[in-house]
């Protein structure tokens, strides 16, 4: 799933898959704005353009049009949910792996503490009307965020504004030093194994590394 426009993941997959048996074979499904399957996503390669696709005429560019289509942040009554009931559906049963994603986009990281809220009414209401112990797993999510040099270039700090906006929308920061290309080998496969220390892990982190100071 990706908020950026161009075909750079296409690009990927399509390299992928000719690396491997030397053609270009599409292997993925392409989902775009404004119309999204939930259904053809899991366990399925899919490029989800989810605010707007190069080689199509639909953006979310201006306020009006991310109104149209977060009506939950917008409160707009003519606006759609087909974006917001995509979100939700992976939100609350996939696990997702943030790469390079700032979360200064407003209306999706609004959309998120939305929908944890929603989450925690529906849990209060169900335990306090009887309907059993309600112990739904909870899906967690994670974040790789690049440690950087400070201004001596002497010790690695992590954006402490970030790491606090992470926190409040339960995802979980995963911090490195180095580029990208190394993550997904060291990383990626050891995510379940990290589910259960993820929270010592980056509390040692948090210890052993200076925060920037909010600005």
């Amino acid at each position: 799933i990706t908020t950026n426009y161009d075909t750079t993941i296409e690009n990927a997959f399509k390299t992928i898959e000719f690396i491997k048996t030397g053609k270009s074979t599409k292997t993925y499904n392409i989902q775009y704005l404004p119309k999204f399957d939930t259904f053809n996503f899991v366990g399925k390669n899919n490029v989800v353009y989810l605010h707007g696709y190069t080689n199509k005429s639909h953006y979310l560019l201006r306020k009006e049009d991310y109104e149209y289509f977060y009506p939950s942040i917008s409160k707009k009554e003519d606006a759609v949910k087909m974006l917001e009931e995509f979100l939700k559906a992976n939100i609350q049963k996939n696990c997702l792996i943030f790469f390079g994603f700032s979360f200064d986009d407003e209306y999706f990281y609004e959309f998120v503490k939305f929908l944890i809220n929603e989450k925690k009414i529906e849990k209060e209401r169900n335990q306090k009307f009887g309907f059993g112990n309600y112990e739904d797993e909870e899906i967690e999510h994670f974040s790789f965020i690049k440690l950087k040099n400070d201004n001596k270039q002497e010790n690695l700090i992590h954006n402490n504004s970030l790491h606090n906006k992470l926190k409040e929308i339960n995802i979980k920061p995963i911090y490195y030093e180095k580029n990208h290309a190394e993550l997904e080998e060291k990383f990626l496969d050891e995510i379940p194994n990290l589910k259960n220390n993820l929270e010592i892990i980056n509390d040692d982190l948090e210890k052993g590394f200076p925060s920037v100071p909010e600005q």
